[in-house]
């Protein structure tokens, strides 16, 4: 890759990663907004058109050729309620409807039509709730 970075995200879409966001250091002013595609097979990354904001410490799951970023830090240091959804295909995104609270390190999973939203910490600690999303 082009630079360090830590506090992003991957998911698996057949032979490649799909690397999303995070940082290139420990602080925020240094999120990223950046769109990695790398070729596991070639051992080669591609930049892809970036997400609409920078982002770190999100949760992300596929949703058949779409990665769901969700929630995260900005680069301003701000907590997110935002949910993205990214076409890896046509490069393009989509913000979805905002999640009931701000949360980041939380992390999701797909069952069956929903997205479903766990734990992570907001502006006031640690969360122990649940969010879901039905498509």
């Amino acid at each position: 890759m082009r630079e360090p970075r830590q506090f992003h995200s991957t998911e698996i879409f057949d032979d490649n990663l799909l690397i999303v966001g995070g940082r290139t250091t420990t602080k925020s002013q240094e999120s990223l907004s950046s769109v990695v595609l790398y070729d596991i097979k070639k051992n080669e990354c591609k930049q892809l058109t970036p997400l609409p904001y920078e982002v770190s410490h999100m949760a992300t799951v596929r949703w058949g050729d779409n990665i769901v970023v969700i929630g995260g830090v900005d680069k301003r240091d701000n907590k997110l309620d935002t949910v993205v959804i990214y076409n890896v295909k046509t490069e393009q995104s989509h913000l979805l409807p905002l999640m009931r609270c701000k949360r980041w390190g939380c992390t999701a999973v797909v069952i069956r039509n929903n997205i479903v939203v766990l734990g992570g910490v907001s502006e006031q600690g640690e969360l122990k709730s649940v969010e879901a999303f039905n498509f």
